[in-house]
């Protein structure tokens, strides 16, 4: 770690800021020092782990590089984005939130918590089969507006059959989208190839590709139509194995917020759910935070009607919405991260 990063270990004397960690779901703000202008014409290179700075820039800053990451989650990828900020003033001073992890948790009785941040990830409810919370999203503002946004993942879905774990399997990683039309670039993914940030659609099948059961993923928050929240994942979208299954409880996942409702202006990701029948138990993943955030996925309890297998049928969270907005930013990657429960980051530097 340099003297420069800004981590849960401490800061160092040359940071401009004291930054405080998050003690999830606490946030702690940090403030400026009065010493940040005294290193003008310095060149400055700060990194932040999660929880929530305000970074007043020396008077001669006219433009700084940035890298933003969300908050990952087992099994998905946070969004990233790299490029400059270009400052209409002086003496800038930029909030800087940076988003936590989804939490991942085995316990009976305690469920897995969503990261905090620009919109705090979906939370799940307790399994002894393991349950996956979404990542928060990770945010550059200048007062309240947000120009920078890169969304926090979605948490993977866990399931068993016969009281067998399955699990966990893929989450939504964080969506990237344009600001004017919603439409996905970069590598978002929804399961074992890219697909749109949504979480995994669960498809059962019984013989032949027409003969199946679907249970829908949680969607993708939107940056476009004024921050749109993904829908929860449909508890059962369908189901043709009417004579080999009978399918029950469908749960239908937490809708995510709109840009605006969520933890310090984001939108949060909506909640997964737990199915369960007897010793089958299933959870579905919570949704990423982000500009707004992702739905929580689906779930159904199915029967074999001769043998009476019984299986959870579970999906992952979507991921939550990246943004770029405003006069001065321009990125040179948008795309995601590594998929893991690795915190979100901020780097923020000048010349």
């Amino acid at each position: 770690m340099t003297n420069n990063e800004h981590a849960n270990v401490g800061v160092s004397r040359r940071s401009l800021v004291n930054g405080a960690a998050w003690s999830i779901p606490v946030i702690a703000v940090a403030t400026a020092t009065p010493s940040a202008s005294a290193s003008c014409g310095a060149p400055g290179n700060e990194i932040y782990a999660p929880g929530v700075y305000d970074l007043t820039l020396p008077q001669c800053v006219s433009s700084v590089t940035f890298e933003v990451v969300g908050g990952g989650a087992a099994g998905a990828a946070a969004g990233r984005i790299q490029g400059t900020l270009t400052l209409a003033g002086r003496g800038v001073t930029l909030r800087l939130v940076v988003g936590a992890n989804g939490g991942f948790s085995s316990s009976t009785t305690v469920g897995a918590v969503g990261g905090a941040g620009y919109g705090a990830g979906g939370s799940t409810q307790p399994s002894a089969r393991g349950s996956s919370a979404g990542g928060g999203g990770s945010a550059i503002l200048i007062g309240t507006t947000p120009y920078v946004v890169a969304g926090g993942a979605g948490g993977t879905a866990t399931f068993n059959a016969n009281g067998n774990p399955s699990g966990p399997t893929w989450g939504g990683y964080g969506e990237v989208t344009t600001s004017l039309n919603g439409v996905p670039y970069g590598n978002s993914n929804g399961g074992p190839t890219p697909g749109n940030g949504r979480g995994r659609t669960a498809n059962f099948y019984e013989g032949t590709t027409l003969t199946r059961t679907n249970v829908a993923g949680g969607q993708p928050g939107r940056a476009a139509n004024a921050g749109a929240g993904g829908a929860g994942g449909a508890g059962l979208a369908y189901n043709n194995f009417t004579t080999e299954f009978t399918a029950v409880s469908p749960v239908t996942g937490g809708a995510g917020g709109n840009f605006g409702t969520g933890s310090n202006g984001g939108g949060n990701g909506g909640a997964g759910f737990l199915m369960m029948s007897g010793a089958i138990q299933g959870v579905t993943g919570g949704g990423g935070g982000g500009y707004a955030g992702g739905g929580g996925g689906g779930g159904a309890i199915a029967r074999h009607t001769a043998s009476g297998f019984v299986n959870t049928y579970t999906t992952g969270g979507g991921g939550g919405s990246s943004y770029t907005g405003g006069a001065g930013v321009a990125t040179t990657l948008v795309g995601t991260g590594t998929a893991g429960l690795n915190a979100g980051l901020i780097r923020i530097s000048w010349t």
